[in-house]
């Protein structure tokens, strides 16, 4: 069964500070012409308008998600499968925000268009200095034969043998001094020139926009250029202060205009990621542009609290005990144990369980509450009384039996308190940027899902 469509949007979109106007040279387009290739990829399972998803998104959201939770679901399991769909819901959504403020001209935005140019010089300036650093240094014959001539080897014919460990040594010390050799060399051949005398703050007041600052290689910095791209240059009180902070801008500078040069700028793994990170910045900024108009009056608030009080609440929770078995088979053994009083829970948990830390905590995990990832496991936990065991239920970590030591009912919570009011504003603010999606959609935005494709792919991973 589908998902439902509207969730909230993707967690995690850089948003970071703007300081362009973008009307620099290199800046590149928010989005290519043509986003979605004629052929389409084997794992897309979804498009919306132009743009294409792919399983490849939903297994990478995963792994990184897994790395800071232990909680995904298990390969293979009905939850995994869930999981995919919610995922691919986020990303549907993310898209059609996205389309929304390219149709709405977003992505002209100075401010936004700034933002790329930063992000597109930083990752131009890394990938030309993985790339300079990258190069095997070279070794020459004359270069072989005078580290001979200057060593303590015995006099007579350099082997081959001999000359390999050299050139090995040699090629070794070079590729340990290239930073050095990089950074010694960046301004050969680059016209560097500064005009000190706009550097001066005493008359920062009184300095045109338009005034040059300096000239590094084939670009020319203003006044206003500098405050824009060098907000540090507010702090530094002195001119050579400020000359120290122009020439290591102007190192940055060289940097990217030799990437550009060795046309880096082409590079499809640069192509790729400036194109996600354009996305996540639009969807970001778009994002919060629509929640600024939706911001809900202290009244709504109120009222949305009136109408759905029941559903704001600390939740319910229990105290579990349980017992993680690798078959059903063998968890219906242990339960009939268990009732017919040869065996604890607690030893069966020290014993049997496969959960991890069982045989220390005794099967013990605590309060928790109806979000295991387990719909199966928490309506059983959730339906039991308190010392009553129930099972086996099946999630991606085994079949369960399970034991309830206690309970805690919902906690209401007035809307005079700070915390609640802010979360019934949060929810008031999803359901209507939900309802904005959802209407995108239904204004004629194309969205096309492949279940076959998603079958397929999550079978063969």
């Amino acid at each position: 069964m589908r998902k439902r469509f509207l969730t909230p949007l993707i967690s995690g979109l850089l948003l970071l500070g703007a300081c362009d106007d973008g009307s620099s040279r290199g800046v590149p387009e928010a989005t290519p012409p043509a986003a979605v290739a004629e052929q389409r990829p084997d794992d897309m399972i979804a498009r919306v308008g132009d743009q294409v998803i792919t399983f490849s998104e939903i297994t990478a959201t995963i792994n990184t998600a897994a790395a800071a939770d232990s909680s995904i679901p298990a390969y293979g399991t009905p939850e995994r499968d869930d999981f995919h769909l919610t995922l691919l819901d986020k990303l549907i959504s993310a898209n059609l925000i996205y389309l929304d403020a390219l149709n709405q001209g977003l992505d002209r935005d100075p401010a936004y268009r700034g933002m790329i140019e930063v992000h597109s010089d930083a990752e131009l300036v890394s990938l030309y200095r993985e790339t300079a650093l990258a190069r095997e240094p070279t070794v020459s014959d004359a270069e072989v034969e005078a580290f001979y001539q200057r060593s303590d080897q015995p006099q007579g014919e350099l082997t081959d043998a001999m000359r390999t460990a050299i050139m090995a040594t040699l090629r070794k010390h070079k590729q340990q001094e290239q930073p050095d050799r990089l950074w010694a060399g960046l301004r050969e051949g680059i016209e560097i020139a500064i005009n000190e005398t706009a550097l001066d703050p005493g008359q920062d007041a009184t300095r045109a926009a338009s005034e040059r600052v300096a000239t590094i290689g084939v670009e020319t910095l203003t006044w206003g250029d500098a405050q824009r791209k060098l907000p540090s240059l507010h702090a530094a009180v002195t001119t050579q202060d400020r000359l120290e902070l122009l020439n290591n801008f102007a190192d940055y500078r060289i940097l990217v205009q030799k990437a550009r040069a060795a046309h880096l700028d082409q590079d499809p793994v640069y192509k790729t990621r400036i194109h996600e990170i354009s996305k996540n910045h639009l969807v970001k900024l778009q994002r919060r542009k629509l929640l600024a108009a939706m911001e809900p009056s202290p009244e709504e608030i109120r009222a949305y609290y009136a109408d759905n009080r029941h559903t704001i609440a600390t939740p319910r929770m229990r105290k579990v005990q349980m017992v993680v078995a690798k078959t059903r088979k063998q968890a219906v053994d242990i339960l009939n144990r268990i009732e017919a009083g040869e065996l604890t829970l607690s030893k069966a948990a020290a014993e049997y369980s496969i959960a991890p830390g069982a045989a220390r905590n005794l099967g013990e995990t605590g309060w928790v509450g109806k979000d295991t990832g387990s719909p199966a496991l928490d309506e059983l936990t959730f339906a039991l009384a308190p010392g009553e065991i129930g099972g086996p239920v099946e999630s991606s970590s085994g079949w369960h039996l399970v034991l309830v030591q206690g309970m805690r009912p919902p906690i209401h919570v007035s809307i005079g308190n700070e915390a609640t009011h802010q979360e019934v504003r949060r929810r008031l603010l999803q359901e209507r940027l939900d309802k904005y999606t959802d209407d995108l959609r239904l204004a004629g935005a194309k969205v096309e899902i492949y279940e076959d494709v998603i079958r397929e792919q999550a079978r063969r991973r």
